[in-house]
């Protein structure tokens, strides 16, 4: 039984934070806020998390945990492009379906606490990279050029605009994102747009050659 409060414990901790970590940001939300709101008294809160460092790194990294959990194995070196973006893409949406984390990342991108160092940079550029070689690789090409990265950029920001429009879209056209399966509609649909726009890049390349 103790152990199992000590989740329940541990979890309702990490809610509390995630929540005022999106409404405040790292440097404004306070250990003892988060530790009221979680109903636990701040000696708790630094037995299961130490600092208000550690708990932030734990809300990401357990956010990351989540995705990869449900993702299948890729031999990324081999795997197409539709199929790495799709499962990118799928991780993302995890992401959003939390009515909070979505807003926690973006303070981090627009208002880098310091915190994660250069682990939360290396991962987009892990992922950056994999589809920039992915891209390359449905043009033919041995390596990424400077079209290719734009490109990568260009079909991650279709992705990210779900993300950071989600409050407009859920006015202008709430239909968007409601139903069971309107995450995988979208992967799916997602996933077409950016194979229109490689093969209209390929077509671009044949013209000019």
């Amino acid at each position: 039984m103790a152990i199992d409060l000590s989740i329940k414990t541990r979890q309702r901790i990490l809610q509390a934070a995630t929540e005022l970590f999106a409404e405040k940001g790292f440097a404004q939300a306070s250990t003892r806020e988060i530790a009221k709101r979680a109903d636990v008294n701040i000696a708790s809160l630094h037995y299961h998390f130490g600092d208000k460092a550690d708990l932030y790194r734990t809300v990401f990294n357990e956010f990351s945990r989540r995705a990869q959990a449900t993702a299948p194995a890729i031999d990324y070196e081999k795997a197409s492009f539709a199929e790495i973006y799709t499962e990118f893409n799928r991780e993302f949406f995890v992401h959003i379906a939390d009515p909070h984390l979505p807003r926690m990342a973006a303070r981090e991108r627009l208002e880098p606490s310091g915190v994660l160092g250069e682990a939360w940079l290396e991962e987009i550029r892990r992922r950056h990279q994999t589809l920039d070689h992915a891209i390359a690789r449905e043009l033919g090409l041995a390596a990424p050029d400077v079209d290719v990265q734009r490109l990568t950029f260009a079909v991650t920001g279709m992705v990210l605009l779900f993300d950071h429009a989600r409050p407009i879209m859920d006015v202008i056209a709430p239909e968007l994102t409601s139903g069971e399966s309107w995450i995988e509609t979208t992967l799916s649909r997602l996933t077409i747009y950016a194979q229109g726009i490689i093969e209209a890049e390929r077509k671009r390349r044949s013209a000019a050659s």
